[in-house]
């Protein structure tokens, strides 16, 4: 079965197995609105483990590039992000409601499992 011939639902949750779509879709369950330049800097920042905001120009183009085209097309056709490449400007669509819920709890998991155990 391909991905497009299963149910919607189970389609969506195929979009979150990606780590940058789970990011990226918990980062517009805190912001009503993201900016496709912060955004690219945040996810990348995150993925090369730099806290300080200091991203090397090529790794942001890698993402910025996924994310334009690939991440993004993905997600707007399941109806959960909208966006425009000329405002730059990433917003979530109709279908988002539905799965928020689903991503902020992926989110609260692997943000609890990526912490340091506290020592007794």
């Amino acid at each position: 079965m391909t991905a497009s011939q299963l149910p919607k639902r189970d389609r969506r949750y195929d979009l979150l197995a990606a780590p940058r779509r789970r990011h990226l879709l918990s980062l517009l369950c805190e912001h009503d609105r993201l900016n496709l330049e912060v955004l690219t800097v945040e996810l990348t920042a995150r993925e090369i483990g730099v806290v300080d905001g200091s991203v090397p120009a090529d790794a942001r183009r890698r993402v910025r590039i996924a994310l334009v085209h690939n991440h993004l097309p993905r997600l707007a056709d399941h109806d959960l992000v909208a966006y425009d490449l000329q405002t730059g400007t990433i917003v979530p669509a109709e279908g988002f409601d539905a799965l928020e819920p689903t991503v902020e709890r992926l989110c609260d998991r692997s943000s609890t499992a990526s912490e340091p155990a506290a020592s007794d």
